[in-house]
């Protein structure tokens, strides 16, 4: 008889050890002394998951054949650039294969029901530690615990940075409102969920409430004239929290005053892509790169996730690697929850960044695929809260 096994586990401990890991990374970032033990512990990871990927070769054909099609554009791409090959590139290329090593390993080895509900714990545990620290951060005015370094709004207890933030609060304001399956007057877990994202600063986060709670409540609705009465509403809400955000808000209304407002609601990215992005593309680019991409320089990146990834593997690598990312990951039937959450993903991910280059985000993605295999995950719950 087995009295523990690690696959049980696995799940579980790898989205607390990157979280752990983030902290870590984040304290460095605030005290001006960076290290390396994100990059370690994922390179760590990485190699586990390549070198499970080698016991089963035939089974997954298809995948290594993509993944050798990513990396043969990659290098095609990079040797045809003036400053070719990069540590930078390098870095980028390998973030981009991590979330298709994780992916894969999650696809090929399902989790069993314990290890699906380790899963769930693991994530509820760190809404729970991390509300706690986004709590004395706000008390107590602690500088590591924000979102922001320079000065802007936000709390995001101990993790690292604005992005991570926004998809991981993304995913738990889902999480409570679709997936629990518990009236939310007697969920402690979802009170905890919206204080904590509403003090995050972020908004991407803001946005998922807006859409998630109205897409919740939309679906409550019986009757054509309600529906039509809340899509009023909700309209109304979202033009008068825009007009005071981005015209009545210091921040953004200084931006949108002195660049418009798309760089108000874009943050500087359109800014990034028609100063940087572009005029890279223009200089440096052959025909070649049009296909496979290449990117030498950290600067030019336009931080809008579809267009860093064009940038990075060119119109034929991207097809590829959406492909792949999508087959992998849809592992679940595609109700109106899921087609929901993935045209928010998708939506965002045109507006930000870091999504599909964030080695830690994709652990959020496995959390969340898990949770849309099952129609009631309450039933693989041990109430934390």
């Amino acid at each position: 008889m087995k009295l523990f096994n690690l696959k049980t586990y696995f799940a579980g401990s790898i989205l607390i050890l990157f979280y752990i890991t983030e902290f870590i990374s984040k304290i460095g970032f605030y005290a001006n002394s960076p290290n390396s033990i994100q990059l370690f512990t994922k390179i760590s990871v990485a190699l586990y998951f390549l070198m499970e990927m080698t016991v089963s070769l035939k089974k997954r054909k298809s995948i290594i054949i993509g993944f050798l099609t990513l990396t043969a554009g990659f290098i095609l791409g990079q040797n045809f650039l003036i400053g070719g090959f990069t540590m930078y590139s390098i870095k980028i290329f390998g973030k981009y294969i991590f979330a298709l090593l994780v992916l894969q390993y999650f696809y090929f080895n399902p989790l069993s029901k314990k290890a699906k509900s380790f899963l769930i714990q693991a994530f509820k545990l760190l809404i729970i530690v991390n509300a706690m620290f986004i709590i004395l951060g706000l008390i107590f005015d602690i500088h590591v615990f924000e979102t922001y370094k320079y000065g802007r709004f936000g709390y995001n207890g101990l993790l690292r940075n604005s992005s991570t933030s926004s998809y991981f609060y993304l995913i738990a304001v889902f999480y409570v409102l679709f997936k629990r399956n518990l009236p939310l007057r007697y969920d402690s877990l979802f009170v905890i969920v919206m204080i904590s994202s509403l003090l995050i600063g972020t908004k991407s986060v803001y946005l998922s409430i807006l859409f998630f709670g109205f897409f919740k409540v939309y679906k409550m609705c019986i009757s054509t004239k309600a529906r039509v009465l809340l899509i009023s509403l909700v309209s109304l809400i979202g033009l008068g929290l825009f007009y005071i955000v981005f015209y009545n808000y210091t921040s953004f209304t200084t931006i949108q005053e002195e660049k418009g407002i798309l760089s108000s609601i874009l943050s500087f990215r359109n800014d990034l892509f028609i100063n940087r992005t572009l005029p890279h593309i223009t200089n440096h680019w052959s025909f070649i790169h049009y296909l496979f991409g290449g990117v030498d320089d950290p600067y030019v990146r336009s931080q809008l996730d579809l267009i860093d990834v064009l940038h990075f593997f060119g119109l034929v690598g991207t097809i590829l690697y959406i492909y792949m990312y999508y087959k992998l990951l849809v592992t679940f039937t595609l109700n109106y929850k899921a087609v929901a959450l993935l045209f928010f993903l998708s939506f965002i991910i045109m507006l930000s960044g870091n999504f599909l280059s964030n080695p830690t985000v994709v652990m959020y993605i496995v959390f969340v695929q898990q949770i849309l295999k099952t129609s009631d995950t309450t039933s693989f719950e041990t109430r934390i809260i």
